[in-house]
């Protein structure tokens, strides 16, 4: 592997994430390698989806706890992985916002996001009007966030081809932690000044007088505006925003002795945002005669879920995860524009626009484990059983209104509404999978998995889809993939480990992909579907290094991760030269290659220089190449070089501390120009500093000022595709400035618990 960063071995040395620091190791008894675990060793579940340490993971994993979301101030994803290597989330600067995560190139819905082990629903977007995320995530409600950075379908199927990010909320127990009594309380209030949002937030928990029952209950509620940005012209400011976010959690858990424990959860959440898109005013192309456009959004999640963990005991069988769970959420956005007249509405009028989006989810897991101890060979075996159904449910509907005469019509750009973009949809999934780590002597382990999985998409196309097209004949998706995987661990003693494994990943075509349908008569713009869509796979290979020890926890990983039949969403074909109609359509792109490292460090300075009493140094550090192997191009999904590093001082009291910590991102430089030539980002070095103080017991104020040099930068993943004018960016015609990063702000937030 040739590398491009001269520096990449120094930075691999001492950078590190911002992950947490704490989890106890499981029982000796619980594996042969448990006596090395040490204080800087942590519970990592997402990487075989039962409990181990962080020392014994063969994958690259980082981990956020609730105190670290609390003393970094995160109120979104961004904030999340702001020093989480390998990670970003990229964004649409117009409307819409965050759109999930991207993880080593790969984005959007092959991702697999997770709540409690539920996945969220797939976003689904189809222009400026109508597009779904998958961010209605209540950072008030998390206890810890795991991210699984590669491959992942032998354990989580299908949406695991560049990783999972799995979300736990809290507990009952997280928050009795705390009480010293069989009740706890806390609420928590907070400000940011990125986009002059204020939090107030609150829980309780209880537990019976037998400690059989326990209970929880929490709320938050935040309200803000639009994040700043660092333009030069005030033609640049970001679109203003208003917005509300709030959320609920509620937990009842029963520990019933032998019999297992079990708990109900209810969550949900909502968001408004109503947005003056300023942004695509008198823009290029179809928004040249718009001036106001005013956008209306709301999203609604909410999910119940029963789960029980039970310890049989058996040869066998010696616990079982078994989770049943429901799940609903609902998009709606309106638009009005207000437009000039065109060639296309020979009139002023006012358009109102309306999309829905509805994604119903059911499903059931087993997780069963088991451990054998065979002479020479131990086993600690993971298998189970994923079963789900998904329903998937789009409508657009709109008027347009002649602000003259008042007259209206239904008929928009040619196109009646309302009208579905795909058939209602139902994707049914079984998965049968199974993971072995095979201890072979005292020093190495290899641990074999498999899943099988059967998908079923089958479209429902009712009198509305039948209407707008009544010549399609949507077509059912079955297929049946099997993704093994191969791991080798090797302890070298003195907390130091290497690792390997091989994984195959898969990606059922998605429903918005096989039986999508728009077109626009005015426009002769056409989308079609295409029933032949493969799934996508990908083959990935990664080697590792990890050090877990009572000083110093770090690792470096290497990958490369090859991909077929990638699905280009809405891929421009050209003309077609029989109707003369420009045709977008879903594609297999073929082939793609995606290689990097990622390395990581921990250090407490203390426990080396007796001098430097509370001081920690920690970081991070990931580079990646991607190339199209069939046009030989690279991806332009691919996010430059990025490395963080952390010096933190913690008081001997506890009390009091605080951190500087550096973002360092390299130029973008690998681009797909394609017939244009495209924005590059530039580097940057940006500086955040961090204090806390405890005024007195169960009080905490946490404060962050970010970006001390008021820095002006972008982000790749939210500028790429941009075409811009790079001699000379202020006066940049396709208004660059307004896609910069926020500038200088400060954060705070008190915390109280009794």
């Amino acid at each position: 592997m040739t590398l491009r960063l001269p520096s990449l071995a120094i930075l691999a040395a001492f950078s590190c994430p911002v992950l947490a620091q704490s989890a106890p190791p499981p029982d000796a008894d619980a594996d042969a390698d448990a006596e090395e675990a040490t204080a800087l060793d942590s519970i990592v579940v997402v990487a075989s989806r039962a409990a181990e340490p962080l020392s014994q993971v063969v994958a690259s994993v980082a981990q956020v706890e609730r105190a670290e979301l609390d003393q970094y101030l995160v109120h979104d994803l961004d904030g999340l992985v702001r020093y989480v290597p390998g990670v970003s989330v990229p964004r649409e600067g117009h409307r819409f916002g965050g759109n999930g995560f991207a993880i080593r190139g790969l984005e959007g819905n092959r991702v697999r996001i997770l709540v409690d082990g539920i996945p969220l629903a797939d976003a689904y977007s189809i222009g400026q009007f109508a597009s779904a995320g998958r961010d209605m995530v209540d950072m008030e409600m998390l206890e810890r966030v795991e991210v699984l950075r590669g491959p992942a379908s032998t354990l989580y199927g299908s949406d695991a081809l560049a990783g999972v990010v799995a979300f736990r909320t809290r507990d009952p127990g997280d928050l009795l932690a705390f009480a010293s009594a069989a009740h706890a309380f806390g609420a928590r209030s907070a400000w940011d000044g990125i986009d002059d949002s204020h939090l107030v937030a609150g829980h309780w928990a209880g537990e019976s007088a037998s400690g059989r029952w326990q209970a929880m209950a929490a709320i938050s509620r935040r309200d803000g505006h639009e994040a700043d940005n660092r333009a030069w012209r005030a033609a640049d400011a970001p679109n203003p925003v208003d917005y509300r976010r709030e959320g609920a959690l509620a937990k009842l858990v029963h520990d019933a002795g032998t019999a297992g424990q079990y708990t109900l959860s209810f969550d949900a959440s909502r968001q408004r945002r109503e947005t003056a898109v300023n942004s695509l005013r008198f823009g290029a192309g179809r928004y040249s005669t718009t001036y106001r456009l005013d956008g209306d959004d709301r999203d609604r999640r909410g999910r119940i879920g029963l789960s029980g963990q039970w310890q049989p005991g058996l040869a066998w069988l010696e616990s079982l995860d078994a989770q049943i769970y429901a799940q609903d959420t609902t998009v709606r956005q309106e638009s009005d524009q207000h437009r000039l007249a065109d060639r296309a509405t020979p009139y002023e009028s006012l358009r109102w626009r309306r999309f829905d989006y509805d994604a119903q989810a059911r499903g059931l897991s087993l997780v069963g484990q088991a451990r054998h101890d065979g002479g020479r060979i131990g086993h600690w075996q993971v298998f189970g059983i994923d079963v789900s159904r998904h329903r998937y449910e789009g409508l657009r509907d709109g008027v347009e209104t002649n602000l003259a005469t008042g007259e209206t019509t239904s008929t928009v750009l040619g196109e009646p509404l309302p009208v579905r973009d795909f058939p209602n949809s139902d994707a049914t999934s079984l998965a049968l999978f199974w993971q072995d780590e095979m201890r072979l002597g005292e020093h190495l382990a290899l641990i074999p998995g498999l899943r099988a999985e059967w998908y079923r998409l089958r479209p429902k196309p009712d009198a509305i889809f039948t209407e707008d097209f009544p010549d399609a004949s949507p077509v059912d998706v079955n297929e049946r993939e099997t993704t093994p995987r191969l791991a080798l661990r090797w302890s070298l003693g003195g907390g130091h480990s290497l690792f390997a494994q091989y994984a195959r990943g898969f990606r059922a075509a998605p429903f918005g992909d096989v039986n999508i349908g728009l077109f626009l008569p005015v426009f002769n713009y056409e989308v079609r579907a295409n029933p032949e869509l493969r799934p996508e796979s990908s083959h990935g290979l990664e080697l590792g290094w990890r050090h877990v020890g009572e000083t110093l926890r770090a690792s470096v990983s290497l990958y490369e991760n090859r991909f077929r039949d990638l699905i280009e969403s809405r891929a421009n074909l050209g003309i077609d030269p029989t109707t003369g109609a420009l045709v977008f359509q879903s594609i297999n792109r073929d082939r793609a290659r995606i290689r990097g490292v990622e390395s990581d460090l921990l250090w407490h300075l203390d426990r080396r220089f007796p001098g430097l009493r509370g001081w920690q140094l920690r970081g991070a550090m990931a580079w990646s190449q991607g190339d199209d192997t069939r046009r030989d191009v690279p991806l332009n999904t691919i996010d430059p070089a990025r490395a963080t590093l952390g010096l933190r001082f913690d008081a001997d009291s506890n009390r009091w501390g605080s951190e500087l910590a550096m973002v360092a991102v390299r130029r973008k430089t690998d681009i797909d120009h394609g017939t244009v030539e495209l924005f590059a980002s530039p580097g940057y070095a940006r500086f955040d500093l961090y204090a806390w103080f405890e005024p007195w017991r169960g009080a905490r104020v946490n404060a962050g000022l970010f970006n001390l040099g008021n820095r002006r930068y972008w982000e790749w993943a939210t500028v790429r595709g941009l075409e811009a004018d790079v001699r000379n960016l202020a006066a940049n015609d396709e208004s660059i400035g307004f896609y910069t990063s926020p500038g200088r702000n400060f954060s705070v937030s008190l915390s109280m618990e009794w």
